[in-house]
């Protein structure tokens, strides 16, 4: 059974990956890297994805979708985008922390997160992806609520 979920999971990713558009990538990609950076808690990405003034804070910072509603899906569909990954899998620390990373830890942290990254997800040049990345860690305070 595990063979015939994972073709089917591979199937599906390089269909989203080969369809989806850059911009659309991009939103879900970082709409949810922010639910995984929230919490590994599935009540708690829940209410993350119902809080609505927090995702249109989100949005509004890393210019993600025209509406708030378009990131709740990749909110709640987090842990099957990034495989069941938690944030310390995926940035190989914790960055939970309201304590002010300097700007080499920030791309070094920024460089784990895009080799953990689903390659279907990839929507531009890796200083680009990285570019990004920083600039939602630097604004984490928005998700964590710091």
């Amino acid at each position: 059974m595990n063979q015939v979920t994972g073709v089917i999971r591979s199937g599906l990713a390089s269909a989203l990956g080969k369809h989806l558009s850059g911009k659309t990538k991009r939103m879900v990609f970082l709409a949810s890297l922010s639910a995984r950076l929230k919490s590994d808690s599935k009540k708690e990405i829940g209410q993350f994805a119902d809080d609505d003034e927090t995702l249109a804070k989100l949005n509004e910072v890393m210019a993600l979708a025209h509406s708030t509603s378009a990131t709740k899906l990749p909110v709640v569909l987090s842990k099957v985008i990034w495989q069941g990954q938690a944030l310390e899998q995926i940035a190989l620390e914790d960055v939970r922390t309201s304590k002010p990373f300097t700007k080499e830890r920030l791309q070094q942290i920024s460089a784990r997160v895009l080799d953990a990254m689903p390659s279907w997800l990839r929507y531009d040049s890796d200083p680009v992806i990285e570019r990004d990345v920083t600039k939602l860690l630097q604004h984490r305070g928005l998700v964590l609520g710091h």
